[in-house]
């Protein structure tokens, strides 16, 4: 019986009614409606909810509304989107959160010498960042992602290194990386949001599955007071220092410094929203997409 209540629910979403405006895809002025299916174990779907609309909002997603059907469908209506727009939404929502983690290379005799060749009025600069006596990180700092872009398609990192990105307020930043990363999309036991007012700063918690654990050990022992990048999306999301080896595959994800710390709640919040649904066995299946151009809807239809 329970499948069949969700059957009926998706079915009649799906299908709608003689009437465009009665369709629950339909967006009057025009827009897009998306339908899915929430794959994985039982109870995922409120946990999928949120990592949607956390999504939708952390790549700028103007205007949307994202709420559960029955008990496995999430509706997405993304008013004002046209059919092209409304795909690479869609692309976003199906694409899985991917983790990996680096060593970085401070670097300080590739940027000391690629800062003699800047000017003060560059679009890029070099900038250090100090995190223990003695040991500070060089990085690129741009206002605009295209100046960083231009900028490293005619300079290159040194061998066995590349540049990630990371955003910053009012900044694109770069830092060197290891290339290939040591730990490439490992599995995740447990994730938590550490966002109360007692964590400081504040972080998201996780444990890595068995098979990755031997390999974290062993960067975090190389790495031990030095930092090392962990990348969401091929996107670096935190520069923590390595305190101490970890041999359990427990793992602290803080914001970097630069991020203000209402601001890092947020993100860590929102990480671990999207973290829990995308990497802990549940994906999204697309059910039915629907266009509605702007313009009257005619009656009697």
């Amino acid at each position: 019986m329970a499948m069949l209540r969700v059957a009926a629910a998706l079915l009649a979403v799906m299908l709608g009614a003689c009437r465009p405006e009665a369709d629950p895809l339909f967006i009057r002025g025009g827009g897009a409606g998306l339908l899915f299916e929430v794959e994985g174990r039982a109870g995922s779907q409120r946990a999928m909810l949120e990592a949607v609309r956390e999504r939708l909002r952390s790549e700028g997603v103007g205007e949307f509304s994202a709420e559960a059907v029955g008990q496995r469908g999430l509706r997405v209506l993304l008013p004002g989107l046209d059919g092209a727009r409304a795909r690479e939404v869609e692309q976003l929502l199906l694409q899985p959160l991917r983790i990996d983690i680096a060593a970085v290379d401070d670097g300080e005799e590739y940027f000391a010498a690629l800062r003699r060749t800047l000017g003060e009025g560059e679009s890029v600069q070099v900038r250090f960042d100090a995190y223990a006596p003695g040991r500070a990180t060089g990085y690129l700092q741009a206002a605009e992602a295209r100046d960083l872009d231009d900028f490293l398609a005619v300079n290159a990192p040194p061998p066995g290194r590349r540049f990630a990105r990371m955003r910053a307020p009012a900044a694109v930043l770069a830092f060197l990386i290891s290339d290939p990363p040591e730990i490439q999309n490992p599995v995740l036991r447990s994730l938590q949001a550490l966002v109360e007012p007692e964590h400081s700063p504040p972080a998201v918690r996780a444990r890595l599955a068995p098979p990755f654990r031997q390999g974290l050990s062993e960067l975090t022992r190389r790495m031990e007071g030095r930092r090392m990048a962990i990348l969401v999306s091929d996107r670096i999301r935190a520069l923590p220092r390595v305190e101490r080896p970890s041999d359990d595959g427990s793992l602290r994800i803080e914001p970097s410094p630069i991020v203000a710390e209402e601001a890092a709640r947020v993100e860590a919040r929102a990480l671990a929203a999207g973290l829990n649904a995308w990497g802990l066995s549940r994906s999204l299946r697309l059910l039915r997409r629907e266009i509605t151009h702007p313009g009257p809807v005619a009656a009697g239809l």
